[in-house]
């Protein structure tokens, strides 16, 4: 392949990436202010492989399967997929079948001895910080992607990953929410969402209180900080 074929094929994917997670956040992300950093993080993904490439650090090709490999993730979810990390979490989850209110008592309990209700906010991110990355320690090949991205791509991980496992734990059912193969609101696992959070909210079943994705989100981002090492993700 010449060169020039290397160069499109290179423009395609990252074209392809943004155009998949734009995507990806309007039909799955109830919160506009979540979808617009999703789409600002694509982007500072597809700025990071293209820096690589100029710098001569990748070659144009490894760019292009790179950007392919992470819109590759996210077309699973489109086509009402389950990708390999809702499937990791619905495996872990299904005996347990937990909400996010439970989750929260849990872990609270675990790192902290105490209830969730009693925390402080910082405190709160990281337990919610530790509901999402358990999800992410089983050896997934998207472990495997991570590993040769920068921040902005394991920023992009992080961030896909956290809305997935909010939208699993505050739907009706788990399990389904991260296996059916289709469903009215788009099909698979981001598609099968509880009502509430449809609307930009919900609640685990029995729960008190409603967490909004965006403060969860933003919970989640925040306790991670900026500089996100992939050894303290993803042990």
């Amino acid at each position: 392949m010449s060169d020039q074929q290397d160069l499109q094929e290179l423009e395609l994917a990252l074209s392809s990436l943004e155009s998949t997670a734009f995507n990806f956040g309007t039909r799955f992300i109830p919160d506009s202010m979540v979808r617009v950093e999703y789409n600002r993080k694509a982007g500072l993904l597809s700025k990071e492989i293209l820096d690589k490439v100029v710098s001569g650090k990748i070659s144009v090709k490894e760019g292009a399967k790179q950007a392919s490999e992470m819109r590759n993730i996210l077309m699973d979810t489109l086509r009402g997929k389950t990708s390999e990390i809702a499937r990791a979490y619905a495996v872990k989850q299904k005996s347990m079948g937990k909400s996010l209110p439970e989750l929260e008592q849990k872990y609270a309990k675990k790192l902290y001895n105490l209830s969730f209700e009693s925390l402080s906010p910082n405190n709160r991110n990281k337990v919610w910080k530790e509901i999402v990355f358990s999800s992410g320690r089983p050896q997934l090949s998207v472990n495997k992607l991570a590993k040769v991205f920068g921040a902005a791509g394991r920023g992009f991980i992080a961030l896909s990953l956290t809305i997935s496992v909010y939208n699993i734990t505050t739907a009706d059912d788990v399990l389904e929410a991260a296996s059916k193969e289709s469903a009215v609101l788009g099909g698979g696992l981001l598609g099968s969402v509880a009502g509430g959070a449809a609307a930009g909210f919900a609640c685990g079943p029995g729960a008190p209180v409603c967490v909004t994705i965006g403060v969860f989100v933003g919970g989640v981002m925040f306790a991670i900080g900026s500089q996100l090492a992939l050894e303290s993700l993803w042990n």
